[in-house]
């Protein structure tokens, strides 16, 4: 790991401790949290794989 990966790691994991008590608040579904959390990875993973793809062109 190097320090660039460190600081995102540390700044996504800031973010969830901000949004996750807020979330658990607001009394959504606990099968509506699982479904957007689920839509929230599979956006980051596809922008992820486009960011790698572009990159090597």
């Amino acid at each position: 790991m190097n320090g660039d990966m460190i600081v995102g790691i540390v700044a996504i994991a800031a973010m969830l401790i901000l949004v996750v008590p807020r979330v658990l608040k607001s009394g959504v579904a606990k099968g509506r949290m699982l479904q957007l959390a689920l839509l929230w990875v599979a956006i980051f993973a596809i922008a992820t794989v486009v960011a790698i793809v572009a990159s090597r062109f």
